[in-house]
């Protein structure tokens, strides 16, 4: 087991996740940070707001970056198609 922290980028903004979370391991941080990511994703379509340049940023407890989820990386291929090809300031907005 490990605490995960799961900081959330918006952008050129970072907002920590200051408690973090008791994984067994990275493959488990990164199913939690897609699921709530989901969930964000869709609190966002429903108030209107585009999920690019956000997303997850996952740590260790030692502050090493160890993955990332992109909120629009969760979005069915169908939308998210659609939300690419109609939003070419995308390359802008990804973070790795």
């Amino acid at each position: 087991m490990g605490r995960y922290f799961f900081h959330i980028r918006d952008g050129d903004r970072i907002i920590e996740d200051l408690e973090g979370s008791e994984l067994p391991d990275l493959a488990a941080a990164e199913v939690e940070a897609t699921e709530v990511a989901r969930s964000l994703v869709a609190m966002a379509i429903c108030s209107g707001v585009e999920p690019t340049g956000q997303g997850f940023i996952i740590e260790d407890e030692q502050g090493c970056h160890l993955s990332a989820v992109r909120f629009v990386d969760v979005l069915p291929v169908g939308l998210k198609r659609a939300l690419m090809e109609g939003n070419p300031r995308e390359g802008r907005h990804s973070f790795a």
